[in-house]
């Protein structure tokens, strides 16, 4: 009897070990396969590589007050509701949008899928944890071409790992993107096929759950991530302005301003009538400048102007005249049309000076 018990008690230890490793196991998994994210108050452009979907064309759908079966999915999507302002996106020359009221989602019907991309405005710092399976590193993503001019993608980044330096990695859609825009950068194609050369800021850098706006003029297949490669060591800072202030949107305007017959220019300010818009940092003679203007719609009745800021000094001087870089009439007096805008300007300042200040 005294054996039985012994041995009883030993199968007894063996099973609550068992369990306990298990449980630890489980654990791990959950603490793996879970995207923890804290977000500042303000606009963000992000996207989820991480929802509980069963199909890239799956996902989470913010659509009045529907209740989703899935407990999962109803958690997750809970986190929408309770700390989202609005979310916009833009799957295919279709750019959706919904605000959340607090009791419903108003104006449209949102889908929130591992692939596509998404700008987000957050009243208050949130933090979020997004459960499910991650998308393949080399998930393709079929992208179309569906209007006569230029088409536009949301496109999620899903590789984990941070500072990938896109300029490495543009090569395998050249052929189809004319320009791409990130939140805190952008680059645009020069030259013809097969010498084509991305001109835009040195510092183009993404990171898991980030996105990028891709401008494209044929039908392509995304190959996905695959082939990205981390900046391990790289740490990236991002600059703020030390004379400008400005109130970003969830859209910009890129503007490349030439400075040529300038010296010592530190930074450029672009203005509409007394308001700040954006600004860039000049290097080299160029300021790439995220002007946060395609709201203002009866800009017309105000001038467009760049402030100048040198080093050295407190002197800003403001130019009202320049001219927008054509590529088949070189420079030309054409103002920025925010009604129908070109996908970015190219600008010469005039050298005469219209008023300057402090």
């Amino acid at each position: 009897m005294k054996r039985i018990m012994l041995f009883l008690y030993y199968l007894v230890l063996m099973m609550s070990s068992s369990l306990l490793s298990q449980h630890a196991v489980s654990d791990e998994f959950i603490e793996r396969n879970t995207d923890n994210r804290q977000l500042d108050a303000g606009i963000h452009w992000i996207s989820f590589p991480r929802i509980k979907a069963d199909s890239l064309n799956d996902g989470l759908w913010l659509r009045g007050n529907s209740i989703d079966e899935s407990v999962t999915l109803r958690r997750q999507l809970s986190q929408f509701e309770t700390i989202f302002k609005s979310v916009h996106v833009d799957s295919q020359d279709v750019v959706d949008y919904a605000d959340w009221s607090g009791v419903v989602w108003n104006n449209g019907t949102v889908a929130i899928r591992s692939c596509l991309g998404y700008k987000i405005e957050l009243e208050n710092t949130v933090e979020m944890s997004l459960a499910g399976p991650k998308l393949p590193d080399t998930t393709k993503v079929p992208i179309k071409h569906t209007c006569s001019g230029v088409s536009r993608f949301w496109l999620g980044f899903w590789k984990e790992g941070k500072h990938y330096n896109f300029h490495d990695f543009v090569t395998e859609i050249e052929d189809y993107c004319i320009a791409i825009k990130h939140q805190d950068w952008f680059i645009y194609r020069t030259g013809s096929v097969g010498n084509y050369v991305w001109e835009g800021e040195k510092n183009a850098f993404i990171s898991y759950g980030d996105m990028i706006e891709l401008v494209y003029d044929k039908s392509f297949t995304f190959a996905g991530w695959g082939k990205a490669v981390e900046n391990q060591n790289k740490e990236i800072s991002s600059y703020q302005s030390q004379y400008f202030s400005f109130e970003e949107q969830v859209d910009y305007l890129p503007v490349i301003v030439k400075l040529p017959d300038f010296d010592d220019v530190k930074e450029v300010g672009i203005y509409i009538g007394d308001d700040c818009k954006g600004f860039g940092r000049v290097n080299n003679n160029i300021a790439y400048i995220r002007a946060y203007m395609l709201e203002e719609q009866n800009h017309n009745n105000k001038a467009i102007s760049f402030a100048v800021k040198y080093k050295g000094t407190d002197e800003i001087q403001v130019y009202k005249s320049y001219r927008f870089l054509s590529t088949v009439y070189g420079y030309i007096p054409v103002k920025i049309n925010l009604m129908n805008p070109e996908v970015y300007y190219i600008l010469a300042i005039e050298s005469q000076i219209d008023s300057q200040g402090d």
